[in-house]
């Protein structure tokens, strides 16, 4: 009997065969942090573009006294910082409660006209109002933790939020040095402008290419009023003092780098190197061993928690600054900042997980965001207080009293 052969049955139509592609296929928390990432190098790059050199830019606008160049540069710099603190808890629990992605965007499109418009001052006075302006509407940084902390599954947490602080560190390091040659060649004004136009297209990001994380039940008292979701953060078990933590190392690191550009201008250094590029220089090292430091340190802290990395690098952040306060010319002074940024990256790498592990599920928005006032205070209270130290005792009385607050630091993170 003869076999029957089946024809072969024609190919539908529409389907068209599975390409294989040598792209890896993301989860989507994996996605989220990519893009949030992304969006935060571009935010610290046009970050990098102007403020960095805010004492050079308030002697521009007129101001030659030194020591009132000292005393403006640091009101001008820290408050962006404290206006930050006051707002940063509320735009964190109208996150948990509207969505992460509007506060982001929020964030970056609010920073891009600020420091836009910076390049249109004419005094100090308005340079101060926009940089008032510019803390109350930005802190990409806590509301980008906030989104992918919350769409990120506990045991990839830390690398997850090491990824955006990665991006962060490599904005920090891209930013300052092309800033330098950016006031070289269009001003001050022209430098402000160009970074405002970064963190316009950081928000573009935000906006067509972030997905905002599932919304999460975040227990039974999410009728409570906006003023008691605000302070509620600071009943959680441990949270008071991972606060306190975020103030003090905030604190050291603005105060630190603020007066950079006025440091460097009394420092020896070869003839081709400006004091602006030096600054700029020395913002870059210290990013880059962050950034180098971040892949490795989140990791870590996944598999071996967070209280022992943060305990040793408060100690090297410690060290270095007291070193760095006895160096007599530039190019020691950066081989040191290289190696803060790796005291910094354990720093921030632990501190950013400890937020996450304090948290109730679905509270990711206002435990960052009650960090970022810490932070904002911190930062704000740096520049502020430190310049106020330097005009007394000089910068590297300012160094040795940062080393000292870091030390102090020790025993609230065994905690």
């Amino acid at each position: 009997m003869p076999v029957q052969v089946r024809p072969a049955a024609p190919p539908r139509v529409g389907r068209m065969p599975r390409r294989r592609t040598w792209l890896p296929v993301l989860a989507a928390w994996e996605r989220t942090a990519w893009v949030a990432s992304a969006t935060q190098f571009l935010t610290l790059v046009g970050f990098g573009f102007g403020l960095p050199f805010l004492p050079m830019y308030v002697q521009a606008l007129g101001v030659t006294d030194r020591a009132q160049v000292a005393v403006w540069s640091g009101v001008i710099s820290g408050s962006a910082a404290l206006t930050m603190a006051v707002l940063a808890p509320i735009w964190g629990v109208l996150a948990d409660r509207y969505g992460r992605k509007p506060m982001l965007v929020r964030a970056m499109i609010g920073g891009a006209f600020a420091v836009g418009a910076m390049g249109f001052v004419g005094n100090v006075w308005q340079l101060l109002g926009l940089r008032l302006i510019q803390g109350a509407v930005t802190g990409s940084q806590a509301a980008a933790a906030a989104l992918v902390a919350a769409a990120t599954p506990v045991s990839q947490v830390g690398f997850a939020l090491g990824l955006v602080s990665t991006a962060v560190q490599v904005g920090n390091t891209v930013g300052p040095a092309v800033g330098g040659f950016a006031v070289d060649g269009l001003g001050f004004r022209g430098s402000f402008m160009l970074g405002g136009l970064m963190l316009l297209l950081a928000g573009l990001m935000a906006v067509f290419w972030v997905d905002e994380p599932p919304r999460r039940q975040a227990g039974p008292r999410t009728d409570a009023s906006i003023w008691a979701r605000t302070v509620g953060p600071l009943a959680w078990p441990g949270f008071r003092g991972l606060l306190l933590l975020q103030v003090g190392t905030q604190f050291v690191f603005s105060a630190s780098v603020n007066l950079l550009p006025i440091y460097l201008q009394d420092m020896a250094r070869p003839g081709w190197l400006s004091a602006e590029l030096a600054s700029g220089l020395s913002i870059t090292m210290t990013a880059i061993t962050a950034a180098l430091g971040m892949p490795f340190f989140g990791p870590w802290v996944d598999r071996h928690g967070p209280r022992g990395l943060l305990a040793v690098s408060l100690a090297g952040c410690a060290l270095v600054l007291w070193i760095q306060a006895l160096v007599p010319t530039v190019g020691l002074f950066l081989a040191l900042r290289a190696v803060l940024g790796v005291w910094l990256a354990g720093v921030t790498a632990t501190l950013s997980v400890m937020t996450k592990l304090c948290a109730p599920v679905g509270r990711e928005g206002a435990a960052y965001g009650s960090a970022g006032s810490a932070q904002g205070l911190g930062w704000g209270l740096g520049p502020i207080l430190g310049s106020g130290l330097v005009a007394v005792g000089g910068i590297p009385a300012l160094y040795l009293a940062c080393g000292a607050l870091m030390l102090s630091m020790l025993p609230v993170s065994r905690r």
